[in-house]
């Protein structure tokens, strides 16, 4: 029986149909996926055999084909759920964009002379005051220590702009939340959704490191409400940037996650009907070729924050700390606060090439043990 398998050319990244055989495949996941999406078609055959399986983290994928008659495919992969999808169409690569299938990779141009890089600011962010009583205030009310943070941010543009030879435009977004129904006490109202509001007042300018600081320091501080806040509509208020030059960066910088299908932050800690979810503004970013780097703010380790679980349940905290990591295009580019340094982080996001994905897409491909 000939089968032939889709998959990405470890060389090119062009997907090419590969000839295999019941046995033992091995094929590599590419940076950001979090699933592999796998087409089989028997020789002879109009069948399209599609299978899922999910491996966030892990490099490759050990894959064991069977084809035990003729119309017949089987694929295994030990210590993972395979899914297997219908044939048709839909569940592949779209034309235009992503309709809910698998989505094509993108590459890092390697020899880009431009940089296009959004700073998209958790506007709710927070910073701890008082052990006792485990007392949290604004981040982004309180100048003198946000501007610690807004020094770093600057000195990063700063570095990425030698990087392209002063070639960097920069935009600015920050999100609150949506404001919760029936709430009018003053720290449960978010001022804004997304910051600035209005299309026209977030597009791309030629980076001043002055005028980034002082921008940075203007973002007001907004209320979140409940736990999630609004980081689903600021990734989708990046997406209707005016993307251009030949690379393209997102710095996601805050605590506050946002709405997921895929991955629900826990229970009570969404008080909203939301319209927009994380996962699926991560694919409208990387239909323009966006590069993801997340910049996690958690509460200091050794506050004994973490061990009050009326004030701040644990799982709440770790299910934050990991969509932010989830956010990053490559695990390199999941930063956190504390050990965030301006120069090395601005070198390892140039450095990063090779293509990227999110969600599902086809895997690279390694070899075949007959």
């Amino acid at each position: 029986m000939s089968l032939t398998m889709l998959a990405l050319n470890p060389r090119s990244g062009e997907l090419e149909p590969r000839a295999v055989s019941p046995g033992v495949l091995r094929l590599a996941r590419v940076d950001g996926a979090e699933r592999v999406h796998i087409v089989i078609t028997e020789e002879g055959s109009e069948t399209h055999h599609r299978f899922e399986v999910l491996c966030p983290r892990d490099a490759q994928l050990r894959l064991e084909l069977r084809a035990p008659a003729p119309g017949q495919v089987e694929l295994i992969s030990p210590g993972r759920e395979v899914f297997r999808l219908p044939a048709d169409a839909h569940h592949g690569p779209k034309e235009g964009g992503w309709r809910g299938g698998a989505v094509l990779p993108r590459s890092a141009a390697r020899e880009a002379r431009s940089l296009d890089l959004a700073l998209l600011i958790d506007g709710t962010m927070t910073w701890f005051e008082d052990e006792e009583h485990f007392r949290l205030l604004p981040l982004l009310a309180e100048p003198e220590r946000w501007a610690g943070l807004v020094d770093g941010l600057v000195a990063f543009a700063v570095e990425l702009s030698k990087a392209f030879q002063g070639r960097l435009r920069v935009a600015t977004l920050a999100f609150g939340d949506t404001p919760l129904p029936h709430a009018h006490a003053e720290d449960l109202v978010p001022r804004y959704e997304v910051w600035p509001e209005g299309a026209a007042r977030r597009g791309f300018r030629a980076l001043h490191a002055g005028g980034l600081s002082a921008q940075l320091r203007q973002i007001p501080h907004s209320s979140g409400g409940d736990f999630v806040d609004a980081l689903a509509e600021g990734l989708h208020a990046c997406s209707r940037l005016t993307w251009e030059s030949e690379r393209r960066m997102l710095l996601v910088v805050g605590d506050s996650p946002g709405c997921s299908v895929l991955r629900p932050v826990g229970h009570n800690a969404d008080a909203q009907v939301r319209s927009r979810d994380v996962e699926s503004e991560l694919v409208r970013l990387h239909e323009h070729s966006v590069e993801v780097i997340s910049l996690y703010n958690p509460p200091p380790h050794d506050s004994g924050f973490y061990d009050k679980r009326e004030k701040a349940p644990a799982q709440l905290l770790a299910a934050a700390r990991e969509q932010y990591a989830r956010l990053a295009t490559h695990s390199s580019l999941a930063l956190d606060v504390p050990s965030f340094n301006p120069g090395e982080a601005a070198a390892v996001a140039v450095a990063r090439q090779g293509p990227f994905a999110r969600a599902s897409t086809w895997g690279m491909w390694v070899e075949s043990i007959s």
